[in-house]
C-alpha cells in the first residue's frame, strides 16, 4: 500500500541529514514536495544530499553546522528559514551510538556514554526548543525528534560457569 502525501508547499530542516536515516527522511520529504534544508556537520555529504535531491527535481539547500555549539543552531534555523521564507517542519535527527568507535556496549567509557547521551537528547532538545520561533505563523508545525538506541554487542567476558547445587539434606 502506498501513502500519497503533498507537501508542495512546505518547508522542513532535517539535522543529520549527510547519512543514513537522516539523508533517507530528507529524500522522503523532497519526494513528498517539500522544500528541504539538508543540516549536517559534515560539507560533502550535506551537499550529496541536495545533489541527489535536485537530481530527482526537487529543492534542497545544504546546511553545515555543529548541534554542539549553541550559536550554530540558531543559524541553522535561520538558514533555513531564509531560503525557503519559513519552516513547517523540523526533524531532528542527531542521534548517534557510536560516535568515536562501536564495541560492546559494557566496554564503552563514561565520556562515551555521556557522548551519546548528549547528541541523543540534549542536542536535540535544543534543537527543538529553537525550531518553533521560526515556524510559519499562523500555519502550525511540525517537530519530530529521532533517537538512535544502541544494541548491547555480545560481551567481552565469558558467562559465569554454573556451580552444582548442594545436595539437599532432607
Amino acid at each position: 500500500m502506498a501513502i500519497e502525501i503533498d507537501l508542495s508547499d512546505k518547508s522542513a530542516l532535517v539535522t543529520g541529514a549527510g547519512a543514513g536515516i537522516g539523508s533517507e527522511i530528507a529524500r522522503w520529504l523532497a519526494r513528498a514536495g517539500a522544500a528541504v534544508a539538508v543540516a549536517d556537520v559534515r560539507a560533502g555529504h550535506a551537499q550529496a544530499v541536495v545533489d541527489s535531491i535536485t537530481a530527482e527535481g526537487g529543492r534542497a539547500v545544504p546546511i553545515v553546522a555543529d548541534c554542539r555549539d549553541d550559536p550554530q543552531i540558531a543559524r541553522m534555523v535561520a538558514e533555513a528559514v531564509a531560503a525557503f521564507g519559513g519552516l513547517d517542519i523540523a526533524v531532528n535527527n542527531i542521534g548517534n551510538t557510536a560516535g568515536r568507535g562501536g564495541g560492546p556496549s559494557v566496554s564503552l567509557d563514561a565520556d562515551h556514554w555521556r557522548d551519546i547521551v548528549n547528541q541523543n537528547l540534549i542536542l536535540t532538545a535544543l534543537c527543538a526548543k529553537e525550531e518553533p520561533r521560526c515556524c510559519c505563523p499562523g500555519s502550525g508545525g511540525v517537530i519530530l525528534n529521532v533517537s538512535s538506541a544502541r544494541r548491547p554487542g555480545p560481551l567481552p567476558i565469558s558467562p559465569p560457569t554454573r556451580r552444582p547445587r548442594p545436595a539437599s539434606t532432607t
